[in-house]
């Protein structure tokens, strides 16, 4: 109960902090602009995390993440 009251605080504040690198995240990555939407998919899994806890609560920042650096991986990262 007291991890549920915590994250409950903590989502409470404005919606746009914790949607914001989500949503960027979502646009780069529809443009094929991977390199600058893996810091946003890691941003929104850091603040998932700190909020909610590990899975099974943070399952979509998650797997939205895993599915990037898939694709990264497939299309070889930059540098590599």
């Amino acid at each position: 109960m007291r991890a549920l009251a915590s994250a409950r605080k903590h989502w409470a504040g404005p919606p746009r902090h914790r949607r914001e690198p989500q949503q960027h995240g979502e646009l780069y990555a529809e443009q094929d602009r991977h390199e600058k939407a893996e810091p946003l998919y890691a941003r929104a899994l850091a603040i998932c995390e700190k909020a909610l806890g590990r899975p099974p609560n943070t399952v979509t920042c998650n797997s939205n993440y895993a599915a990037l650096l898939r694709k990264m991986g497939s299309r070889g990262r930059g540098g590599d």
